[in-house]
């Protein structure tokens, strides 16, 4: 009986299989400008054509985002850069305690007001 049931399984999955697109030469980043209704939203950016430069300070690339075919522009620093000492590191390693201590059965967010 259960090799009936393996060889059904085996079967339905070669018949009913579907092949994923692999995601070439794109980049996923959620839109942080508030003044596009796509705020927030998951961007597919088209990597394989674009355009880069500087201005000295910042190096600027642009190019498509996928869903939209809006320019997109996303703008770094030259040089190295600091998310401003540790504060990502720190904020994993607290989010790690937390986890075992509560035995990861959830998250509270406390928000901080400036």
């Amino acid at each position: 009986m259960k090799k009936i049931i393996l060889t059904l399984i085996i079967t339905i999955g070669f018949i009913f299989s579907k092949e994923c697109p692999e995601t070439v030469n794109t980049w996923f980043k959620i839109s942080t400008d508030v003044t596009n209704s796509s705020y927030g939203k998951v961007m597919q950016l088209d990597m394989s054509k674009g355009l880069a430069g500087t201005d000295g300070v910042y190096v600027y690339l642009a190019m498509i985002d996928k869903n939209t075919n809006e320019q997109v522009i996303i703008s770094f620093p030259m040089g190295t850069w600091e998310d401003g000492a540790g504060k990502i590191e720190q904020e994993f390693k607290d989010l790690d305690d937390y986890l075992r201590k509560n035995k990861g059965k959830g998250i509270k967010i406390k928000y901080k007001h400036k």
